[in-house]
């Protein structure tokens, strides 16, 4: 139980429809990001969207670019390549998390 030591937020309550606004926006950025239209959140399936990350953010040959620096537990790769490798798992996660949280939310609304 929280115990709330000030005024500012004693009037507050949950907005799922604002949730569920954030949510969206958050999704339509990473589908605009991959070059997906983020106006229709709905047309994609979560395995089409992570695949087109996996696809967007991807070096054809990792050891073409920059000197090797190491990876606690593999092998040396480029830093270039180190980086977008972790910028596309960051995508995948943000991903993953809003579709779960948005699913969460249209059934608290009522709205699935």
């Amino acid at each position: 139980m929280t115990i709330r030591k000030s005024t500012e937020n004693a009037n507050r309550t949950y907005s799922n429809s604002a949730d569920l606004a954030q949510i969206e926006y958050e999704m339509a950025i990473i589908l605009y990001i991959c070059g997906l239209d983020g106006s229709s959140i709905d047309s994609y399936e979560i395995d089409t969207v992570v695949d087109k990350i996996k696809n967007t953010f991807k070096f054809k040959n990792p050891n073409s670019v920059g000197e090797p620096i190491a990876v606690p537990g593999s092998e040396a790769l480029p830093a270039p390549y180190v980086y977008i490798k972790k910028l596309s798992r960051q995508l995948a996660l943000s991903y993953r998390r809003n579709f779960r949280w948005r699913k969460i939310s249209l059934h608290a609304g009522g709205l699935l």
